[in-house]
């Protein structure tokens, strides 16, 4: 049972009075929203030039998709709803690859772009053994970007890194986290499965 759930006389109910846990999908203009769906299978998906139409607090969780469309830096005046979005959300927020690069930027990080896109299966150091490692012995995960995390800035709590940048963030007092890399895909290479299980139980 997720921490956000009550039992009232063998009824699991949900926060609103939900039978049911709700799982928003902010999607940023990624190419495979599929994964994400398949990951959350009854999820409901609004693009993130809609957000001023959702109330978030019908939902357990928001995830905020990767994207191939514009990066984040240069373009924090467009981005506004979303980034207001991870700094006041009454409910737990879980970033992905550029949902990652949205929370670092919410909270004042900075981000660099790599020479090259990062494309493959990596195993990268987790820093800080948090509870949605659980389970979680060497971290092999699933990269596609072109921009990194260079720094982050308080409240934001580093969990993992690798040779080029951070990987893993959390929010040092609010249910919010973000990876840099791709729970959702190539699961039987990876601990994507693990990561979304244990984000699954922290939530839901």
């Amino acid at each position: 049972m997720g921490r956000n759930a009550l039992v009232f006389k063998g009824i699991l109910k949900y926060p609103n009075g939900m039978l049911e846990p709700r799982v928003l999908i902010v999607n940023n203009g990624s190419k495979e929203p599929a994964d994400l769906l398949q990951a959350f299978p009854n999820a409901e998906v609004v693009a993130w030039s809609n957000l001023g139409s959702v109330e978030l607090s019908n939902y357990n969780l928001v995830v905020l998709s990767g994207s191939s469309g514009f990066p984040v830096q240069g373009n924090e005046t467009k981005l506004a709803k979303e980034l207001e979005l991870i700094r006041l959300s009454p409910v737990p927020v879980v970033g992905i690859c550029y949902g990652f690069e949205l929370i670092v930027a919410a909270y004042g990080g900075t981000l660099k772009m790599l020479p090259d896109k990062e494309n493959g299966i990596r195993e990268v150091q987790i820093i800080d053994r948090d509870e949605v490692f659980e389970g979680v012995s060497a971290l092999k995960v699933y990269e596609g970007h072109r921009w990194v995390a260079e720094s982050v800035s308080e409240p934001l709590m580093v969990l993992a890194r690798s040779e080029h940048g951070i990987e893993a963030v959390k929010h040092a007092t609010r249910p919010i986290y973000g990876f840099q890399f791709h729970p959702e895909k190539h699961l039987d290479e990876t601990v994507g499965e693990q990561i979304l299980s244990n984000i699954k139980t922290l939530f839901l």
